[in-house]
């Protein structure tokens, strides 16, 4: 994992009028950049995602207050107050995301837009509150050395056969897949910061026909699955059955959530997931070439899944959690509109719009799109 560790360290002593605070033994706080990011198209649109780690070895607890992140001379982001909170994360036990508390630590969770992407130096300025006893003292630490890559990104093919898909994802969640670290000895890995989940809709918004339990109803299921480069299989599961309603589904421990997958090397440190597989569809084993167009599988119901669908996310080693997650875009795809809401979803129409063909970029959130 390419990690720029970016820290700015606060010596305490440095004036009377925090003398209280700074009385204390070398009180340490730092910043970091999880990994070093690269620009992605999403739709129209170039993003940048990345994600802050906050440490307090300190005795004092900190509360964030303001994060402006800036380009040359450009302001990208400003966030303070709930807007701050939404995009955070903390180790404080009341789970109040702006307090980091005392040898805690806490993440920020960043997503830039912009159109016209360049080399550039990425500031981040973090401002925030010291509470010491029973006063508050206010300080600034900021982070010059994030340069994100400019470069060229992974295209791929489609990954399922035609129909409309909606493109699951939206990085605010806070359980959704931008936002699971997972720990494998001592070291965090993030490899849904690019994932999808494709759920096949018709043009009502429906997902699935008449009985919404059985699996067999859903327009998805055993829809074919496709190569999306040329590539080398590095391994597969294949052992997962399903049960034949959504009600009668038992969702496995975390490790097991994939169910059956496919794991396609396309190039070195570039590794292609499919999860959730049919049971028996898998036409690959592990070791096998596979052309892009080629179809391995069939759309399924296994692993951690509330319905039939499909989760694919690129990463950086074939490890479906212990990996950091790459960003990809799609060859070309059509994209007809997008649900504002996913509260009503399969109950109600998504939001059409004038269609728009997409070139070589990724569905925007909830985006209903077609191969």
């Amino acid at each position: 994992m390419i990690k720029q560790l970016l820290t700015i360290t606060f010596l305490l002593g440095l004036g009377l009028l925090f003398e209280p605070l700074f009385a204390q033994n070398k009180e340490v706080i730092s910043l970091s950049i999880h990994q070093n990011p690269s620009w992605t198209k999403i739709g129209t649109n170039s993003f940048l995602y990345y994600e802050l780690q906050l440490k307090n070895a300190g005795t004092d607890t900190i509360e964030l207050k303001r994060l402006n992140i800036s380009g040359q001379n450009k302001s990208y982001l400003n966030l303070s107050g709930p807007k701050l909170a939404d995009h955070a994360k903390s180790s404080d036990r009341e789970n109040r995301n702006l307090i980091i508390p005392a040898g805690g630590s806490g993440l920020i969770y960043i997503e830039l837009e912009t159109q016209v992407v360049k080399a550039e130096t990425i500031v981040n300025k973090l401002e925030f509150w010291i509470h010491h006893q029973t006063k508050r003292y206010t300080t600034t630490f900021i982070i010059t050395a994030l340069h994100p890559t400019v470069t060229k990104p992974t295209v791929l093919g489609k990954p399922l056969q035609a129909g409309l898909w909606t493109a699951i994802y939206d990085p605010a969640w806070t359980s959704g897949h931008r936002r699971v670290f997972y720990s494998e000895q001592g070291k965090q890995f993030l490899p849904g910061r690019f994932a999808i989940d494709f759920i096949r809709v018709d043009s009502m918004g429906k997902y699935a026909s008449k009985n919404t339990d059985s699996i067999q109803n859903w327009f998805g299921y055993q829809n074919l699955i496709i190569a999306v480069a040329d590539g080398t299989v590095s391994s597969v599961r294949n052992d997962f059955k399903e049960s034949a309603t959504v009600s009668q589904h038992k969702s496995p421990a975390p490790e097991q959530a994939s169910g059956n997958y496919i794991s396609l090397k396309i190039a070195n440190g570039q590794y292609a997931f499919y999860e959730h597989l049919k049971p028996n569809s898998i036409r690959v084993k592990p070791g096998e070439k596979v052309k892009k167009g080629d179809i391995i599988a069939q759309l399924g119901f296994t692993g951690q899944s509330t319905g039939p669908h499909l989760h694919f996310h690129l990463a950086d080693r074939d490890s479906r959690l212990y990996a950091e997650g790459l960003p990809y875009v799609f060859e070309n795809f059509f994209q007809a509109g997008r649900y504002s809401s996913l509260d009503n979803f399969g109950n109600s129409p998504w939001q059409y719009k004038e269609q728009l063909k997409i070139r070589q970029g990724r569905p925007s959130s909830n985006a209903v799109i077609e191969f």
